[in-house]
């Protein structure tokens, strides 16, 4: 539920399937300058 909540998978109620929004892609990270994740990248 907290992952479909953030956003990160789709759900698809009629055949009970839940689906990963960024497969397929490669995900990095974007750091600040101190080394901590700030957001991500995809492509």
């Amino acid at each position: 539920k907290i992952i479909e909540q953030s956003g990160l998978v789709s759900v698809n109620e009629e055949k009970e399937r839940v689906f990963d929004r960024f497969r397929g892609r490669i995900m990095f990270p974007v750091l600040d300058v101190n080394g901590n994740p700030v957001a991500f990248g995809a492509r």
